[in-house]
Order: C-alpha cells, then sequence, then structure tokens
C-alpha cells in the first residue's frame, strides 16, 4: 500500500474514533455546566437585546439571568435586580413584517420576518411597570418558567 492510501486510512479512522470522543466531551461539558448553573441557582441565562421599560437605550444587549427569587438584568455595565415577588406576568408576543423587494425587471418577492418579544410586568409599589425584550431562542423558557410557579404569586388589586 502507498503512502496516500495509508494517510487516508489512517484520516478516517481519527475522523471514525474522534468524532463519538468529541461528542462525548461536548455532552460531559454541556451537563457540567448546567450543574455548576444550577448550583448558583441559576435556571436560565439569555442573551436578550431591551427594547423598552429600563433606564438603557433600545437596542442595547443584555445579559438576562433568572435565579430562584429574582430576575437580573446586565447591560451597559448596570445591573437591575426584579424580585420574582414582583413580577405580575411574563408574556411572548410576535410581530409579523412583510417587506418587498424588486427582484428581476416586474418580479416582486416579499419576505416575512418574524420578531419575539417577551414582556416582563412587575409592580413597582403601587404602579404597574413593564420590561420588554427581543429575539431569542430562550424567551419562551422565561414564559414556561413563570407558568410552572406562578401558583406562588398573589394578586395584585389596584384601584384605578
Amino acid at each position: 500500500m502507498d503512502t496516500q492510501g495509508t494517510f487516508i486510512i489512517l484520516i478516517i479512522f481519527l475522523i471514525i474514533i474522534a468524532t463519538p470522543i468529541a461528542i462525548v466531551i461536548a455532552i460531559v461539558n454541556s451537563i457540567s455546566k448546567a450543574k455548576k448553573l444550577k448550583a448558583k441557582g441559576i435556571s436560565i441565562i439569555a442573551q436578550l437585546t431591551h427594547l423598552e421599560g429600563l433606564p438603557l437605550s433600545s437596542g442595547i444587549a443584555c445579559q438576562v439571568i433568572s435565579y430562584a427569587d429574582r430576575i437580573e438584568i446586565n447591560g451597559s455595565g448596570n445591573q437591575f435586580n426584579l424580585s420574582k415577588d414582583k413580577i405580575t406576568d411574563i408574556c411572548l408576543k410576535s410581530k409579523t413584517e412583510t417587506q418587498q423587494y424588486l427582484v428581476y425587471r416586474n418580479n416582486i418577492k416579499a419576505i416575512k420576518t418574524t420578531k419575539f418579544f417577551l414582556t416582563i410586568t412587575y409592580r413597582n409599589e403601587d404602579e404597574i411597570k413593564y420590561v420588554i425584550f427581543y429575539n431569542s431562542n430562550k424567551l419562551l423558557k422565561f414564559v414556561k418558567e413563570f407558568r410552572k410557579n406562578k401558583s406562588t404569586l398573589t394578586a395584585t388589586a389596584i384601584d384605578l
């Protein structure tokens, strides 16, 4: 067998052995990371884009961390802590926009884009306030966590 054939067999052998090992290492690292986060009391960590509700500019990237007792929001060097006792609702909304482009002569192509928005509504003394974030694949996790723990919240009566 020539050197090139031996080299190809060696590469195939390494791929067959290395791929399962790499997959196992990735799974172990993922489990280890999840355990470390859980040990710190973190159930969700996500990079979200701030739209409104905080004294930050719209479009600022924020790290949003859900702990057992609070949601921590870090953005532009500021840290905001929202006690889960104050949260009255967390919901997900979507907005679909259609943009039309002229492709070739009279052919118009329409492209639909959907943005998802996470709204966290909370009580601040006697006021109801909200924070809105958008565009992350983890938005639904916040809603599910809130719905799961909703039975521990008490309703708030507000006189208008």
